[in-house]
């Protein structure tokens, strides 16, 4: 892993203003904390190095809290960040008023919230099988047939809606989807954790968007997740020192997803993803023991935990080409096979590392599952030079049963690169506005006496 660079500011006193009052927050001995990733990617054979190089990326910085215990980020003055919370101290207005993915502070949003399509009473009026329903039938339009997707960072460190924002002044537009990741770096090698994302996608759900969830997983020997796992069949065995420690990581998993459960939101579970990489702890691992510890997992997120709120996505790399269904559970426990795939060249890949994705993109389908591309971006052209509407393109000429793609941030994703407004407007792709549950139609007027966001 790579250097862990820490830098501490103190800084003065910040005023904004929230409905005509001031807001003071004092910030002191914040921490900034650059590269928590380092070369996290790094394969035998892959040209992932760049994804996660502070050399190139200058980063992934995450921060301490106000005196009011508000989270706020500052960028570094010695380090050159464009990352996601690099603000400066005059762009800390809606962040230090702890505002909303509209600028609506949170103290504002209704907990009951409805909007057209979904419920004001969540709890047992979307379910995961109204969601599987209402994705199988996307191919089947003509236009609004694949949900834009977003992911909004590391939960407890990176997350928050600042490049969503981006994207909407941008496009006029929010993402059907927005992702969290429940890794949270506390060190340079070691992930614990974090489901305090959790409050946002209550509120995204409550607005009409969906929500997707995934994690790099602490490893259970306490090395980094970029260390393959050995003893992986021990995640099973209880009665071993891994497998006390898996269990440790399952419970709070599903303490953060119970938590979804009871707001009633869905969620796109999408776990061990890119397992046919060599790159994380679970990944190359023998594929029938790997299936079995995909079972035992989901045994315990729903049989023990309960949890039917989880739609199971299936998630290896696109860049691995002929294994990607090698490490398939079975259709028992997936829900949506998806392709985590970055390249240049969406349509077809580029012949070297991404060789055949019209071959994989049918041998996925041949799963008999929705598909999705469940993490997409450019892999080179990245930091402003990339054009998104090859994506969206590639997808209607070449992937048409695609129903929703999820664009990584940072430098790989639209509101750092070109076209975020042809690929959000696009007549195929389906934004949060336009998501209706019950199957598209008219929205019928809500029921009288909510409060909406």
């Amino acid at each position: 892993m790579s250097t862990r660079i820490r830098t501490f500011l103190a800084l003065a006193v910040t005023a904004t203003m929230l409905g005509g009052i001031a807001v003071v927050t004092t910030v002191t001995h914040v921490a900034t904390v650059c590269d928590r990733f380092g070369s996290a990617h790094r394969g035998n054979n892959l040209g992932m190095d760049n994804r996660w190089n502070p050399a190139t990326t200058a980063q992934q910085c995450v921060d301490d809290v106000t005196s009011n215990g508000l989270r706020i980020s500052v960028a570094p003055n010695t380090a050159p960040t464009n990352g996601p919370n690099a603000s400066s101290i005059a762009d800390l207005s809606c962040q230090a008023a702890n505002c909303g993915d509209d600028s609506t502070p949170r103290s504002e949003i209704s907990s009951n919230s409805a909007v057209p399509g979904r419920p004001s009473t969540p709890a047992g009026q979307v379910s995961k099988a109204d969601v599987l329903s209402w994705m199988s039938g996307l191919p089947h339009r003509r236009e609004s047939r694949v949900v834009s997707g977003f992911f909004g960072g590391y939960s407890g460190s990176t997350f928050n809606l600042e490049q969503t924002n981006q994207l909407k002044s941008q496009s006029g537009q929010y993402p059907g989807m927005l992702a969290c990741d429940y890794g949270n770096w506390v060190t340079s090698a070691n992930t614990q954790v974090d489901t305090s994302c959790n409050n946002t996608l209550k509120s995204w759900w409550r607005k009409g968007g969906l929500v997707s969830v995934g994690i790099h997983m602490p490893s259970p020997t306490g090395a980094g997740f970029s260390t393959k796992l050995d003893n992986f069949a021990d995640l099973t065995d209880a009665s071993t020192t891994v497998g006390r420690a898996w269990q440790d990581t399952l419970k709070r998993i599903g303490d953060g997803l119970s938590d979804l459960k009871k707001s009633g939101v869905v969620v796109m579970w999408r776990p061990f993803h890119e397992m046919n990489g060599d790159w994380f702890w679970w990944g190359d691992q023998d594929p029938d023991t790997f299936k079995r510890v995909w079972n035992y997992t989901y045994n315990y997120l729903v049989n023990t935990r309960g949890l039917d709120n989880l739609i199971w996505v299936y998630a290896p790399d696109c860049s691995r080409g002929g294994n990607i269904t090698d490490y398939y559970p079975g259709g028992a426990k997936v829900d949506v096979a998806g392709l985590d795939c970055y390249t240049d060249n969406p349509s077809g890949g580029d012949g070297k590392i991404v060789k055949n994705l019209d071959a994989q993109y049918k041998q996925m389908l041949r799963l008999g599952k929705p598909f999705a591309f469940s993490e997409a971006g450019p892999r080179d052209q990245v930091g402003g030079s990339f054009d998104w509407a090859k994506w969206i393109d590639a997808i209607q000429r070449r992937y048409p049963r695609t129903t929703y793609f999820l664009a990584w941030n940072d430098k790989w994703g639209p509101p750092q690169n070109r076209n975020s407004r042809a690929l959000m407007n696009h007549p195929w792709v389906l934004n949060r506005d336009g998501i209706d549950l019950r199957g598209g139609g008219a929205p019928p007027t809500p029921p009288p006496g909510n409060n909406h966001a």
